[in-house]
């Protein structure tokens, strides 16, 4: 039972969300708080969609159970009296509307770790034995070795929203899936009975966050209901992660994709400012503006300029963060249909030089878009030979969805970007000496992007990954409803790892289970380089070291030894090699040894 002075610093604490996210200093107690203090990465993010379109019509579809542990649970006589039940699984694994919780997830305590700088997720669920109103989650502050503390403002508390997603598959069919959708933040929830809800709470840790232990609460309060709270222990591991060099990359639309007219910006303030810091924050440092806002050029002393100013309220943001932007240069709008000049080579070369007078690093040029599945081929080969001429400082890039297609596009194309990645791929890019990405595998849950991210990448040393799309949708007049258009549309309305708001993006589990790929990659890019180190040493004691951190990261590789040739119609080789990895446990462990590892070679080589 939660006392009154617990029950006081909960009201307290949403009355200062409340008026951080209105921008007000505020006193408590002696400690000032204003809005600066909360981490800028949870400062961009939105609430929660519209009131208007919080429940979408179902259009007579129905619903596909979903595959989740459906058993009836048997409450204790606490748990019967309090009305609801607390529990906690890998937030890899999704809980829908419809799980119900297993007794061994019973819990009252949760933990974590992370290195300096990280932001990772900390997830419990509550399984509601009746409806449930006037739900609310709050943290203290961790308090760590030698008085040291991670503030409350580092840990931003959402819920999981799940929505009525339409379940795709040819033949169409009319279902529709209740699937966890997005992070929203309420400063209360409901919870209808025999149904459950997942919170989701991301810990920022501070750079300067001293290495150690630290604890805190997460205090649930159920409105005149007995309360619950969860002791949270956190390791901030000491160890330096280093960069990797891999090109984190998702597929934008930069242009107002809720708009019916083409081409034009979102309108909302600071939007383009709230994408790029939302964008950095889930480990992204390079972005594909596949459709951007219109833009013009004309011919000034025999020369292509071209004004893209429309541009900048992005590519400023994506600069000044170090966001690397690959561009669409198939834009038959600009070029090189209606671009100043009837040579394509002037419209490119003009491009380019207009986007470097403006001081923004040079961009990757892409041409055509899943090139070789298209009858226009060997016109984008012409793209990519006249663009190797006209600006050969710059990298091409196209992307290729048959393994077997990997070398038509030779000797103009620097980065192959395939959907399907088998032998055929790997073998040929590699003596070709070109670079090798892949693009749309994060599509699933967050295990799925995680692993995809990771240690997929890792294995094949893929030099950039990408995702189809940040979000777009078809049935502009109602980007909500992923059921629009009914039974005739034939597949899903959106395609999306966020969803937009005026407030902010809201972010997706997938788009977490990205972050945390993109960090197990500089976990295992950091301990690869470590153990090179350590061998040119030449000392027998650190070649002990290395060897135990290579069998490490060998036996994490084992479900990923043999790799599956796509056959046509057939599934996705990454999909099916992340299928043998049935523990989301593997993941932690995975990363946790990476971390021991990491800091025995640290210490060892100092």
């Amino acid at each position: 039972m939660i006392d009154q002075k617990t029950l006081g610093r909960v009201h307290t604490l949403k009355a200062m969300r409340f008026l951080c996210s209105v921008g007000l200093a505020i006193c408590w107690g002696c400690m000032t708080v204003d809005a600066s203090e909360i981490p800028e990465s949870f400062r961009v993010l939105g609430t929660t969609v519209p009131a208007d379109k919080q429940n979408p019509p179902t259009h007579g579809f129905t619903e596909k159970m979903p595959a989740t542990h459906m058993d009836p649970y048997q409450p204790s006589a606490d748990e019967t009296a309090r009305g609801y039940v607390v529990y906690a699984k890998s937030y890899l694994s999704e809980v829908y509307p419809r799980t119900t919780p297993q007794l061994s997830q019973v819990t009252a305590s949760l933990s974590g770790f992370s290195a300096h700088g990280e932001i990772e997720p900390i997830t419990f669920s509550i399984y509601a034995l009746e409806d449930l109103s006037d739900v609310s989650v709050s943290v203290s502050d961790l308090k760590g070795p030698d008085g040291s503390t991670i503030s409350s403002h580092n840990l931003d508390v959402r819920a999981v929203r799940s929505w009525p997603k339409r379940v795709w598959e040819n033949p169409p069919v009319n279902e529709y899936l209740m699937t966890p959708w997005f992070l929203e933040k309420l400063d209360n929830y409901t919870i209808p009975g025999a149904s459950s809800r997942r919170f989701w709470t991301n810990l920022r840790v501070p750079p300067t966050a001293k290495a150690g232990t630290y604890r805190g609460v997460i205090t649930v309060e159920i409105g005149n209901r007995a309360g619950y709270e969860l002791t949270l222990t956190f390791e901030v591991l000491d160890i330096e992660l280093m960069n990797a060099p891999v090109k984190q990359a998702i597929i934008y639309h930069m242009h107002d994709d809720l708009n019916e007219k083409p081409y034009l910006p979102f309108r909302w303030e600071r939007h383009y400012h709230r994408v790029a810091v939302n964008l950095k924050a889930h480990g992204f440092n390079a972005v594909f503006i596949m459709l951007p806002v219109a833009f013009q050029g004309r011919m000034q002393d025999g020369k292509a300029v071209f004004d893209l100013e429309p541009l900048a309220p992005f590519v400023d943001e994506c600069n000044a963060l170090g966001i690397d932007v690959i561009f669409n240069m198939t834009l038959e709008w600009v070029l090189p249909g209606t671009g100043p000049s009837d040579d394509y080579g002037v419209n490119i070369r003009g491009f380019v030089d207009s986007w470097l007078a403006r001081g923004w690093k040079l961009p990757i040029l892409s041409y055509g878009d899943e090139s070789d599945a298209s009858d226009r081929w060997k016109h984008y080969i012409r793209h990519l030979e006249i663009s190797k001429k006209a600006v050969p400082e710059a990298q091409t890039y196209t992307t290729i969805v048959y393994p077997w297609n990997t070398d038509i596009f030779e000797p103009h194309l620097d980065i192959r970007a395939h959907a399907l990645l088998d032998d055929r791929v790997v073998e040929p890019t590699q003596k070709a000496a070109r670079e090798l990405w892949q693009y749309s595998g994060s599509h699933g849950g967050a295990q799925i992007a995680r692993f995809y991210r990771g240690i997929w990448g890792y294995r094949f040393g893929l030099k950039g990954l990408s995702d189809w799309v940040y979000f777009t949708v078809y049935h502009k007049d109602a980007f909500l409803d992923d059921l629009a258009g009914g039974a005739s549309a034939g597949g899903p309305n959106h395609r999306c790892f966020v969803v937009p708001t005026e407030s902010g993006p809201l972010p997706s589990p997938r788009l977490e289970g990205i972050r945390e790929g993109a960090k197990d990659r500089r976990y295992l890019y950091t301990l690869d380089e470590l153990i090179k180190t350590t061998r040119v040493a030449g000392n027998d004691k650190l070649a002990k070291l290395a060897d135990a951190a290579q069998q490490h990261i060998d036996q994490h590789l084992d479900p990923l030894r043999k790799l599956p040739r796509y056959e046509k119609n057939g599934e996705f080789p990454h999909k099916i090699v992340s299928e043998r990895i049935t523990d989301p446990a593997y993941f932690d462990r995975l990363r946790l040894g990476c971390a021991m590892h990491i800091r025995k070679l640290q210490e060892a080589l100092k």
